[in-house]
């Protein structure tokens, strides 16, 4: 019974037709070191992260070292917002703000 579960998730995360593996961190390097040991679980399986999201991101935030050490196919930066973004209104005004936002 358990392996044929594991199967069964396992097939649908292989799926890139249903599945979707998105990455979030903050810029800090307990973040860094976290998303880096959840990346290298997903190789280990033969999965990659479709999305590198990194939230509450500064001005200047360097993402060279994240460039070379993780494996994605997008990186999608939000910046730290100065309002909290609590409500639809207040996330869809933040995310007009934010070049290029777009998901894959």
């Amino acid at each position: 019974m358990q392996i044929e579960q594991y199967s069964n998730v396992k097939s649908v995360f292989e799926n890139k037709e249903k599945t979707i593996l998105n990455i979030v961190m903050n810029p800090d390097k307990l973040s860094f070191s976290e998303s880096s040991l959840i990346v290298n679980k997903l190789k280990s399986f033969n999965l990659s992260a479709n999305n590198l999201i990194i939230n509450k991101s500064v001005n200047g935030f360097d993402t060279s070292e994240i460039e070379r050490n993780f494996d994605y196919k997008h990186l999608q930066i939000f910046p730290q917002s100065a309002v909290p973004l609590l409500g639809l209104t207040t996330l869809e005004s933040y995310l007009k703000t934010i070049d290029s936002f777009s998901l894959v």
